[in-house]
C-alpha cells in the first residue's frame, strides 16, 4: 500500500498521539532514558513536546526505541486507534498476522518520517556549506536552517496537540455513548423486570382469586351436603319413631 508523504505524516502523528494519550507512563520512561527529567508528573502536552525535541535531534537510537514502543502499542491497541480510518486498511482485515505486520511496518516507517523531516534539512545544510573563509555565510545559513527546523518542530507540536485534543474529545464522546447505551440497557432491564413483576403479581392475584372461589364453592358445597345429610337423617329418624295407639277419650262418670 503506497501512501503519500502527507498521509504517512498524519498516520505518524496519530500513532504517537494515541500512544501518549493512552500510555503516557512508557513514554515518560523512554524520555527519562534519554536524559529528560520531570520535577512533577508531566502533562501529555509536555510529553509530546519532549518527544518532538528528541526527534528533532535526529537521535537514531531514540527513533528506534520509539518505533519499538509503538510496535508493541499497536500490537495490543492497534484496533482501538481512535483517529485512524480503518476503511483505508480493509485489505489487511483478512488475517491477524498480516494486520500485525502492517501495523508494525507502519510504526517503524512512520517514526522515520518525522525524524527524517528534521534530518533532511540538516543534511541539506551540510551540503550547501561553502568552504574557505565563508564563515559568515555558513553561520547565516545555519541560523536559517535552525529557524526552519524550529518552525517544523512547532508545527509537529501543534499537530500533536490538536490530534490529542481530537482523540480525547472522541474518547469522551465514545465514553458518553457507552454510558448512554449502558443506561438504556439498564432502563430496559428495569422495565422488563417491572413488567415481569406486574405479570407475576397479576397471575398470583388471579390464582388467589380462583383459589378463593374454589374454596368458597367447596364450602358452599360442603354446607349443602351437610344440610342434605342432616335432612335425610331427620327424615329417617321421623320415619322410624313408633306410632302411639289412638285412645279415644273416656266419658266422665257422674258418680
Amino acid at each position: 500500500m503506497k501512501q503519500n508523504m502527507r498521509q504517512r505524516y498524519n498516520d505518524t502523528i496519530n500513532l504517537i498521539s494515541h500512544l501518549i494519550l493512552t500510555k503516557p507512563k512508557p513514554v515518560m520512561t523512554l524520555l527519562m532514558k534519554y536524559g529528560v527529567r520531570f520535577e512533577e508528573k508531566p502533562t501529555k502536552k509536555e510529553l509530546a513536546d519532549e518527544v518532538v525535541e528528541l526527534l528533532k535531534s535526529t537521535n537514531e537510537k531514540f527513533q528506534e526505541d520509539l518505533s519499538n514502543l509503538l510496535t508493541v502499542h499497536i500490537q495490543f491497541r492497534g484496533k482501538e486507534m481512535l483517529a485512524l480510518d480503518r476503511s483505508k486498511y480493509s485489505s489487511y482485515d483478512d488475517g491477524d498476522e498480516d494486520e500485525d505486520e502492517f501495523w508494525g511496518a507502519l510504526a517503524k516507517g512512520a517514526v522515520g518520517i518525522i525524524g527524517g523531516l528534521f534530518g533532511k534539512k540538516r543534511r541539506r545544510r551540510r551540503r550547501n556549506r561553502g568552504g574557505g573563509n565563508a564563515a559568515a555565510l555558513a553561520a547565516s545559513r545555519a541560523a536559517a536552517a535552525k529557524r526552519q527546523a524550529d518552525a517544523q518542530a512547532a508545527r509537529v507540536r501543534r499537530d500533536f496537540q490538536m490530534k490529542m485534543q481530537a482523540m480525547e474529545a472522541q474518547r469522551r464522546r465514545e465514553q458518553e455513548a457507552a454510558r448512554r447505551r449502558q443506561e438504556a440497557a439498564e432502563r430496559r432491564r428495569r422495565e422488563e423486570a417491572e413488567r415481569r413483576r406486574r405479570e407475576d403479581e397479576a397471575r398470583s392475584k388471579k390464582e388467589a382469586e380462583s383459589k378463593k372461589k374454589s374454596n368458597m364453592m367447596l364450602m358452599v358445597g360442603g354446607v349443602i351436603g351437610l344440610l342434605a345429610i342432616a335432612g335425610i337423617f331427620m327424615a329417617k329418624s321421623n320415619s322410624q319413631k313408633p306410632m302411639m295407639p289412638y285412645v279415644p277419650p273416656q266419658p266422665i262418670s257422674n258418680r
